[in-house]
């Protein structure tokens, strides 16, 4: 669901909203969510392949991407009509 709100975000403030792809904090915190999902997916990948020192790199990665959801997600408000 982060990636499609991530490749539907930018066209809806294109079209939508009538301001440029990345004007607002929201997208700033998006680009930053979606990295930090994609890095908690890659070391859960290398703790199921059975690298045991990814699992602190795991642990703050996804902690770090609930956290910055929730602050995308309250940074979104703004964004509402």
């Amino acid at each position: 669901m982060i990636v499609v709100g991530f490749i539907a975000g930018p066209p809806s403030m294109l079209v939508l909203r009538n301001r440029e792809w990345f004007d607002s904090f929201h997208s700033i915190l998006g680009l930053i969510v979606l990295g930090l999902f994609l890095w908690t997916g890659a070391s859960g990948r290398a703790l199921a392949r059975g690298k045991k020192d990814a699992r602190d790199i795991h642990r703050i990665a996804a902690g770090s991407a609930i956290a910055s959801a929730l602050l995308a997600a309250i940074a979104g408000f703004g964004l509402l009509p």
